[in-house]
C-alpha cells in the first residue's frame, strides 16, 4: 500500500467513503423502528447510493453467494421463532441489511485504490468528529446521555477507533506525522466517549497492526509508552472516574457503583450460559433473551440482549447457531487484509463488552470490503 502513487482526493471518493462512514454508524435502514425524519435522512441516501451501485456490472462467486444464502437462510429460520419481532428485526437489520451496504460501499471504495479511500475517510471522520464537538458544546459536552451525534457513546466510540487504527495504518506511507496526529486525535476522542471496552480493544487492534507491519522492535516501547501515561495519570488524579473501575478490578476493590459495569455483566453472562444449557441445540431464538433471562424479568425492559458475543450467541443461537456464525467471523477474518483483521480484532474485544448482533456489521462485512485491497489507483 505505501507504494502506491498519492493521488487528490475525487469527489466520487470522498461521497463513497461518506456512504461508508455512515453506513458504519447507522448500521441498517430502520428496520424495527418507528418511522422518523432522522432515520430517513440517513437511511434514504444510503438506500438510493446502494441502489445506483448495485446496477453496475460485478462479479460474484458462487461461493459467495452461497454463503450469503446460507446465513440468510439461517436467519430467517431464527427470525420465525422471534417473540420480540420488532427487536429481532432491528438486529438482522443492522447485521444483514446494514452489513451489504458497509460492504458495497467499502469494498468498491477499496477496489478503486485502497490509498486514496482511507486517506478520504478519515476525512470524513474528522468533520463527523468537529461536527459532533460543536453539537456537544451546545446540548452537554461531557453528558454521555446526551448523542455523540448520529450515535450513542459507545457506537461513536468504536467509530473513532475504527478511524484511529485506519490512519495508524496510512501513517506507515505518505505524511506519516501527519496521519499519527490524526490517529491521536481520534483515540482522544474515543478518550471523550468514556467508553471502557473500546479503550481494550485499540490496544488489541494497535498490537494486529505492529505485529502485521513487521514493527514488532517498536511495541515494547508502544507497550512502555501506554503504561507511563497511565502511571502519570493516575499519580497526578487525572483518569476519569468512569476509567477508574479498571484499578479497582486489579485491586479487587469494585464498589457498589461498579455493579452497572461490572457485576450486571458478570451476571448476564452466568444467566445466558444457563439458558444455553436448557436450550443446547438451537437455542432461544433471535431477540428472545430480553423474555427468557430472569435478569431482564427483574430488573426491567432495560436490559434485552447479554452485552457479550460469546453468550449472545450461544443462548440466543446455541451450538448450531454458534458453528454457522463462528465459521462467517473466521472466514471473515481470513479473506480480510492486515488492517481488516487488525479491526477485527479490536472490535471483537469490543463486542465482549457491549453490542448485540445488531452490531455485528463491524466483525463481518467491514473486514470483508477490505478483503479486496489494490494499489492500483482507479479514474474518479
Amino acid at each position: 500500500m505505501s507504494g502506491a502513487p498519492q493521488q487528490g482526493l475525487s469527489i466520487a471518493t470522498i461521497l463513497l467513503s461518506f456512504a461508508f462512514y455512515l453506513s458504519l454508524a447507522v448500521g441498517g435502514i430502520g428496520l424495527g423502528e418507528e418511522l422518523s425524519f432522522a432515520r430517513l435522512a440517513t437511511s434514504g441516501p444510503l438506500l438510493i447510493a446502494a441502489a445506483f451501485l448495485l446496477s453496475l456490472p460485478k462479479k460474484l462467486s458462487l461461493q459467495g453467494i452461497f454463503a450469503v444464502y446460507l446465513v440468510l437462510l439461517y436467519c430467517i429460520i431464527q427470525l420465525m421463532r422471534a417473540e420480540d419481532l420488532t427487536l429481532a428485526l432491528r438486529k438482522l437489520d443492522g447485521f444483514i441489511v446494514g452489513g451489504m451496504l458497509v460492504y458495497l460501499f467499502g469494498s468498491l471504495g477499496v477496489q478503486r485504490g485502497e490509498n486514496r479511500f482511507y486517506r478520504s475517510f478519515i476525512l470524513v471522520a474528522l468533520l463527523t468528529l468537529l461536527l459532533t464537538i460543536s453539537y456537544k458544546f451546545v446540548f452537554g459536552f461531557w453528558d454521555r446521555q446526551v448523542r455523540f451525534l448520529l450515535n450513542g457513546p459507545i457506537v461513536f466510540g468504536w467509530m473513532m477507533l475504527i478511524s484511529s487504527l485506519v490512519s495508524l495504518h496510512v501513517a506507515q506511507g505518505h505524511r506519516k506525522f501527519l496521519f499519527l496526529l490524526f490517529s491521536a486525535i481520534f483515540v482522544t476522542a474515543l478518550l471523550w466517549t468514556g467508553s471502557k471496552g473500546p479503550i481494550i480493544g485499540w490496544i488489541a487492534g494497535v498490537s494486529c497492526i505492529f505485529y502485521s507491519q513487521g514493527r514488532l522492535t517498536k511495541f515494547p516501547i508502544f507497550v512502555v509508552t501506554v503504561i507511563f501515561l497511565i502511571v502519570f495519570l493516575y499519580e497526578y488524579n487525572l483518569i476519569p472516574e468512569r476509567f477508574q473501575v479498571f484499578e479497582r478490578l486489579l485491586a479487587g476493590n469494585l464498589l457498589t457503583s461498579d455493579f452497572g459495569s461490572i457485576g450486571i455483566r458478570q451476571l448476564m453472562i452466568f444467566d445466558a450460559w444457563q439458558l444455553f444449557e436448557d436450550h443446547l441445540v438451537f437455542g432461544l431464538g433471535l431477540g428472545n433473551w430480553g423474555s427468557k433471562s430472569n435478569l431482564s424479568i427483574y430488573f426491567g425492559e432495560g436490559i434485552v440482549y447479554p452485552h457479550n458475543i460469546f453468550a449472545e450467541l450461544l443462548s440466543e443461537h446455541g451450538l448450531v447457531g454458534f458453528i454457522i456464525l463462528s465459521t462467517v467471523f473466521v472466514i471473515a477474518f481470513q479473506r480480510s487484509s492486515d488492517l481488516g483483521r487488525a479491526i477485527f480484532a479490536a472490535m471483537f474485544i469490543s463486542l465482549l463488552f457491549t453490542g448485540d448482533m445488531g452490531y455485528w456489521h463491524f466483525l463481518v462485512a467491514l473486514p470483508l470490503s477490505m478483503s479486496s485491497s489494490s494499489d492500483e489507483e482507479v479514474g474518479p
